[in-house]
């Protein structure tokens, strides 16, 4: 166990270096750029955006500008938004109330749905219950979320003129609008959990269903 666990942590640096070289990559090796896009639609001058992509050590050699990005992710100090131009740190730590707030409610819908399924689905073995608590299960699993919240926004709108609200509420100004921004998107969120806690309960219940023991004192 010690050695595994030791493994395990020895392939943690390297498995970073790969990632971030991945993630860098990705930002910097692709075609097109994104800056000069920006500055090119807001009507800047050639020379100006040179000037700002130097300020931005966008000129620099890629190796130079991995190890500066790396230097700032271990402070972690991650820059500032081109677009925006507030620093990155404080946009994620704006963001992380909402983000944490949607995980939880996400958390919760899942086990309001995926523990009775499983505890029905389990107790009606074959039957037609049963067969629609797996289909569901299934396709939980397998929709993809993307395309599951697209359609809950389009259809809607396109039937009932009816299209959830946009913008953000706190839970402590209006908690019935927080709670209602958050419905659908932790709805879609809480099913791909919500089938795995389904399948698991299932699984679980009708392995202690089927024990020998529970067959002799039910017998």
């Amino acid at each position: 166990m010690n050695e595994y666990v030791m493994r395990r942590v020895l392939l943690v640096p390297p498995t970073v270096f790969i990632i971030s070289l991945i993630v860098f990559g990705s930002i910097r090796l692709l075609p097109g750029d994104a800056l000069d896009d920006r500055l090119a639609e807001a009507g800047v001058p050639a020379e100006d955006r040179l000037k700002i992509r130097a300020d931005l050590g966008l000129d620099r050699p890629l190796v130079e500008q991995y190890f500066d990005w790396m230097g700032g992710l271990a402070r972690g100090d991650l820059g500032d938004s081109i677009f925006s131009k507030d620093s990155v740190r404080t946009r994620a730590w704006r963001a992380l109330p909402i983000t944490v707030e949607l995980g939880v409610l996400s958390i919760m819908f899942a086990i309001i749905l995926g523990i009775p399924t499983g505890l029905i689905s389990a107790l009606k073995p074959g039957s037609f219950i049963d067969l629609i608590v797996r289909t569901l299960a299934i396709g939980g699993l397998s929709i993809p979320n993307f395309w599951l919240a697209t359609l809950l926004i389009v259809l809607p709108a396109i039937w009932w003129e009816w299209v959830p609200p946009l913008t953000y509420v706190s839970f402590v100004d209006d908690p019935i609008g927080n709670v209602t921004l958050f419905l659908l998107p932790a709805l879609v969120l809480s099913l791909r959990l919500g089938a795995t806690v389904m399948r698991m309960v299932r699984s679980e219940i009708l392995v202690v269903i089927l024990a020998d023991y529970v067959r002799t004192a039910r017998g």
